[in-house]
């Protein structure tokens, strides 16, 4: 499930161009979960629930891999040298 979340999330990023949404993907899959293991009075007796949940929080989308090209690689001194000066 975390690699299918991860494909998921990287082409739609590509596909609409943004991935600041789309990093803050991962807070917004573990609110719910976190608040849902904190607040549910059964998570202790209901084993198989407590592992339904936490495998969904765990299968978070992983977002490192849409935050790593935000330093362009057009702007990046080495694909793009400074230009030569000429020497007199």
């Amino acid at each position: 499930m975390h690699i299918v979340s991860l494909i998921i999330i990287t082409r739609l990023s590509e596909w609409r161009n943004e991935r600041s949404f789309f990093a803050m993907m991962q807070n917004v899959w573990t609110l719910p979960c976190i608040i849902a293991l904190r607040f549910w009075p059964s998570v202790i007796k209901d084993a198989w629930g407590t592992y339904a949940l936490i495998t969904v929080l765990l299968a978070y989308p992983y977002c490192r891999m849409n935050q790593t090209p935000y330093p362009s690689p057009l702007n990046h001194p080495s694909t793009n040298p400074p230009p030569q000066t000429q020497s007199t």
